[in-house]
């Protein structure tokens, strides 16, 4: 194989690998991805094409119209980029047949690779460029090694397979740019993210939210990110009642838009280090201990029902619903402490007009709330009655309206027949509202997988879930009602082995993309704010005596080091010290001027060293044969003869000096 078959074959390899990531995040469309394939598979099994320059000019149009045509503007720049980049690659690619073409294809290639990379987010991303770094290595060194002449070739190789680099050194390669790479990736200053947004990366994905906009939510997908872990204290198995998780009420404030009281804030009554949410309890005795953790920052802590106080190092007040709102929210995974009583807590905060306010009267929806409720007598009943409407005359879906609304709840309850959970729990606070009763929509989780032992509930993403409270006077407060039909409230399950496991790779992804792929300047900050802090805390904290041994230790292996280098250098002088003596002169040597490589012999030195002292052209002449003795004579140096380059080195320091 020649080396212009060599190149093409490395060409096709690395062009193939740039591809890679491209098939999965919908940057390119298929037929851009097929032309870069197809120059892939003609560089591996085809001789190189032959283009003339009226050729090239009328593909330089051919591929300018067709970027044009497959626009994609509105996904981004780097979708009509990677198509621009992908067809002059391939082009430049089917021609490579020598060192200076492939060098040019190679930049192109290089680019590919950057799009695929930048447009990329999943985990697996993370295998991907541990394995470039490695693929990186041994296509630096073969190129280096195809355009070394006279390489000796390995046993049955031919002309352009000598001397190719080993599969293992990369894979070390690989692993060690990963550990460069990542104190560069912590200190580096971060861009903004790319302007792009393919495919289903527009798509709103489920999750607890700090107000619902069903005017922009469309079509949801569920997130199985992980959320919340819950863990009964001394091995208790988790209750159903503890699995349904409030975050805080949402009061409708214009069209399509529910967001959270921010106004009459409280600070909640603290004692014995714990926020008390039920004034009337003085002790925790009948209640049980729940460890809660949320795997990313929220706004509000999420309490099950009956919490009657928390625990918390985070400073919080309370709003006029009853959610715990966090006044500072820090990066990281927050942990708190809850104690639930056997029965619920009432919520009896009393309403207000916002609770019944509607921004304008639908007659539409009027009639559908009279014609369902308008006759029963109490809150209660029609309450029921318009959940048991919604539950079984309404599809659950994860669709919602086709295009934008200006009123989303009318086209649920009058066009769509499906939604989510919001549009079921948003349209049962409206017509609800429309009877006068007051109601709001909660937000928070639902259900979610428990532990084999029972004792941990896991909660992802996917388990964020919207409920209704309607105010049933002062005696039973605000009571939940869940409108949403059966299909779409999350559950609890029973987690099993490989439920187990799946939850891990969620947890995995979840630590991807808080602290990879949304690692900021916030992030930046806090970690060198806690790095300073933990630095100074191990400071005040230590003892002198400690830094006297953090000290040694640090020393130690330096100390080592030094030695060891040390003991080598006086075990080569011992061993050759006519050769020894004679490298030193290099240095000198290159001061004065003389050229002294890598290759240069000791009888060059030697000779070199007489023109510069030739008072020690003696010494300097049984130096040199000495140490030819010591490097090339199989006997090795003769009796006596290191006391007599000893005695020689002595002789030629004298003269320098």
């Amino acid at each position: 194989m020649s080396d212009g078959s060599a190149y093409r074959r490395l060409l096709a390899v690395l062009l193939a690998w740039s591809l890679v990531p491209l098939v999965f995040n919908q940057v390119a469309l298929l037929p851009f991805l097929g032309a870069a394939a197809a120059a892939a598979l003609h560089l591996w099994r085809r001789p190189p094409l032959r283009l003339s320059e009226t050729q090239l000019n009328l593909l330089g149009v051919g591929i300018l119209l067709a970027v044009l045509i497959a626009g994609g503007y509105r996904f981004g720049p780097l979708r009509p980029l990677g198509h621009l980049v992908l067809l002059l690659t391939s082009v430049r690619a089917v021609m490579v047949h020598d060192r200076r073409s492939f060098l040019g294809a190679l930049s192109g290639t290089v680019l590919t690779w950057m799009i695929a990379v930048a447009t990329s987010t999943h985990v697996s991303l993370f295998v991907y460029l541990v394995a470039s770094g490695g693929l990186i290595w041994w296509a630096g060194m073969r190129i280096l090694m195809l355009g070394l002449p006279g390489l000796p070739k390995a046993a049955g190789s031919t002309a352009g397979d000598a001397g190719l680099p080993r599969w293992s050194h990369a894979a070390l390669a690989g692993g060690m740019s990963l550990v460069l790479a990542v104190p560069v990736f912590l200190g580096m200053p971060r861009l903004p993210r790319p302007w792009l947004a393919f495919g289903r990366g527009t798509q709103a994905v489920s999750g607890f939210t700090d107000s619902v906009q069903l005017s922009r939510v469309g079509e949801i997908k569920e997130s199985r990110e992980a959320a919340i872990t819950v863990t009964a204290e001394d091995g208790e198995e988790i209750e159903p009642r503890w699995t349904r998780l409030r975050g805080t009420a949402f009061d409708l404030v214009r069209t399509g838009m529910w967001t959270p009281r921010r106004s009459d804030l409280r600070r909640p009554e603290l004692r014995e280090g714990k926020v008390w949410l039920d004034p009337e309890r003085r002790s925790l005795r009948g209640t049980t201990r729940l460890e809660v953790r949320l795997h990313k920052p929220q706004r509000y802590l999420f309490l099950p029902e009956g919490t009657v106080a928390l625990e918390t190092t985070t400073r919080v007040v309370v709003d006029p619903t009853g959610g715990i709102m966090v006044t500072a929210r820090r990066p990281g995974p927050e942990t708190y402490s809850v104690w639930v009583a056997r029965q619920a807590r009432r919520q009896l905060d009393p309403p207000i007009i916002r609770d019944t306010f509607l921004p304008h009267a639908n007659e539409r929806i009027r009639r559908i709330a009279y014609d369902v409720a308008g006759t029963l007598d109490g809150a209660e009943a029609k309450a029921r009655a318009i959940q048991g409407y919604l539950r079984e005359g309404f599809e659950y879906s994860l669709e919602g309206p086709p295009k934008f609304q200006n009123d989303p709840v009318a086209w649920f309850l009058l066009e769509g027949h499906r939604g989510h959970c919001e549009f079921f729990a948003g349209s049962m606070v409206v017509l609800l509202r429309h009877l006068e009763v007051p109601a709001r929509m909660v937000g928070g989780y639902s259900g979610g997988q428990t532990a084999p032992a029972g004792d941990e509930l896991m909660v992802d993403e996917g388990n964020a879930h919207t409920w209704v409270e309607v105010w049933l006077g002062p005696a039973r407060g605000w009571v939940t009602f869940d409108p949403t039909p059966a299909a779409g409230v999350p559950v609890t399950q029973r987690m099993s082995g490989l439920h187990r496991l799946v939850w891990v790779w969620y947890q995995v992804v979840g630590v991807w993309d808080r602290y990879v792929l949304t690692f900021g300047a916030q992030e930046q900050l806090q970690l060198a704010y806690d790095a300073v802090t933990g630095a100074m805390e191990l400071i005040r904290q230590t003892r002198p005596r400690h830094v006297l041994g953090l000290a040694m230790l640090v020393l130690l292996p330096v100390l080592v080091r030094l030695g060891l280098v040390a003991g080598a250098r006086w075990r080569r002088q011992a061993r050759r010290p006519a050769t020894t003596e004679l490298e030193r002169l290099r240095p000198r040597l290159e001061r004065r001027g003389e050229v002294v490589t890598a290759a240069t012999t000791v009888r060059g030195i030697g000779r070199m060293a007489a023109r510069h002292w030739p008072e020690a052209g003696r010494a300097i002449s049984g130096l040199v044969r000495l140490a030819e003795c010591e490097l090339y004579a199989p006997a090795g140096m003769p009796a006596g003869g290191r006391d007599e380059a000893r005695r020689l080195a002595a002789v030629l320091r004298r003269v320098r000096r």
